[in-house]
């Protein structure tokens, strides 16, 4: 793997329009490796533990939105899956994006996530607390990673890519099209260190200001609202399931 530093926007555009085409990029606000030394960039799955009766039932919930939005029913698992990790769940798969400037966003921004009760009422008035996860992005202070991987090795290595710029969505902006999207996999654990071609990295300031070059500043921009993205309005209509109790008031989680 070449590592390159950069210091400027001007050296970061220089060094990405030297890149030969057809190739992926993944951005970070950190930089991992494993005990050899090679980038670690494991999966959801391999991070945080798989639950199979969700995962079967997100799946195919999955299936039935991508019909609804395109007219095509799809019978692959793994595109499902591939649909669920750019909204957040977790899965077998590694996201990437073909446009350089969507990874210098996320090299330049961190991600943060925390568990929160929102108290709220149902319609007859009573009180009720809402779980579900907050996640934001904020933006990085220190280094900027950004990975570039080669496609042909990644498909010599038997593995697949899922391109998912390709799947229709009239009248609506999803995720995956705001991100470039792409998905390798699926993994058992970590994206093979020897399909990543090079890591360029560089102050987080220079990736975001390449990002906003191409016009990719705010959150919104990579992340679409529920107005603009159908899907996510989708994802979010699943029902409330009551899991606990606390002091009288109902706690449901999504």
């Amino acid at each position: 793997m070449e590592e390159i530093k950069i210091e400027s926007v001007k050296q970061l555009d220089k060094e990405i329009q030297r890149l030969p085409d057809g190739l992926l990029f993944r951005g970070q606000s950190m930089h991992y490796v494993d005990e050899t030394g090679s980038v670690s960039m494991p999966t959801s799955f391999a991070r945080n533990g798989c639950e199979p009766p969700l995962q079967l039932k997100w799946s195919h919930y999955a299936r039935f939105i991508h019909r609804a939005l395109t007219g095509k029913y799809t019978k692959d698992l793994h595109q499902a899956q591939a649909i669920l990790q750019l909204y957040g769940w977790r899965s077998f798969f590694i996201d990437v994006a073909s446009n350089p400037a969507v990874g210098a966003w996320f090299a330049s921004h961190a991600f943060e996530s925390r568990q929160v009760l929102e108290l709220c009422e149902d319609c007859a008035e009573l009180p009720l607390f809402a779980r579900h996860q907050l996640a934001s992005y904020s933006q990085a202070r220190e280094m900027g990673y950004l990975y570039v991987v080669d496609s042909t090795a990644v498909r010599q290595s038997g593995i697949e890519l899922f391109d998912l710029t390709e799947i229709e969505a009239t009248d609506c902006r999803p995720r995956f099209h705001a991100q470039s999207a792409w998905l390798i996999g699926p993994l058992r654990d970590n994206l093979p260190p020897e399909v990543i071609r090079a890591c360029i990295s560089g102050p987080a300031g220079v990736f975001s200001a390449y990002a906003a070059g191409a016009g990719l500043s705010g959150t919104s921009d990579l992340f679409p609202p529920r107005h603009e993205d159908q899907m996510l309005t989708l994802l979010l209509s699943v029902p409330w399931e009551l899991v606990a109790d606390l002091g009288g008031v109902p706690v449901f989680s999504r």
